[in-house]
């Protein structure tokens, strides 16, 4: 969120590692847009056709069948990405020094696996609307902004721009878990 790259730029200042970590960053939603682009709005829409038509155990079975193909479809693409992060980095950033290129493509190993979490997210956040459960992911996923930014303030003495990472994939954690709570209610 744009009040976590403020809070960033004061506690990191303006550094080639604030800038590797917002370079990485950028790549996870940028690589979900040209994959999934309205795949998640049609997604919608085909649920509650086939829950309308055929009932919810088929539209569920099929809705977690084409989650679990995407899931495995982006783990592989994750997967690229992490053996050529250095290409990627390189191709980012033509003018940078080899230290700058590695810090880039190290930045891109640890945040890209955050992809999945993300799709996850976004799919079941897609379910729970499709159940007329439209404010509730809405507001945990406001909640888990602001403990993205609590765990970063927190973290940051110890884990330096690490805490970022560390912060992002914990709230997003926490994320999941209470869609997944929400979704078994």
């Amino acid at each position: 969120s744009l009040l976590s790259v403020a809070l960033s730029a004061k506690y990191f200042g303006l550094s080639f590692e604030r800038d590797s970590w917002l370079i990485a960053m950028t790549l996870s939603p940028l690589m979900i847009g040209v994959l999934l682009g309205p795949l998640n709005e049609v997604f919608r829409a085909k649920y509650i056709h086939l829950r309308f038509d055929f009932g919810e155990e088929f539209a569920n079975e099929t809705a977690h069948g084409l989650i679990n193909f995407i899931l495995i479809l982006s783990s592989a693409l994750i997967l690229g990405v992490i053996v050529y992060s250095s290409v990627i980095a390189s191709l980012l950033g033509p003018n940078l020094t080899l230290v700058e290129v590695n810090q880039i493509s190290v930045m891109i190993k640890i945040i890209i696996p955050s992809m999945i979490l993300t799709i996850a997210a976004m799919f079941m956040t897609s379910l729970a609307n499709c159940h007329e459960i439209y404010y509730m992911p809405e507001y945990f996923g406001i909640v888990s902004s602001f403990l993205n930014i609590i765990f970063m303030i927190v973290l940051e003495e110890k884990f330096g721009i690490y805490s970022l990472v560390i912060a992002s994939y914990v709230s997003q954690i926490l994320y999941l878990l209470i869609l997944d709570r929400m979704a078994k209610a």
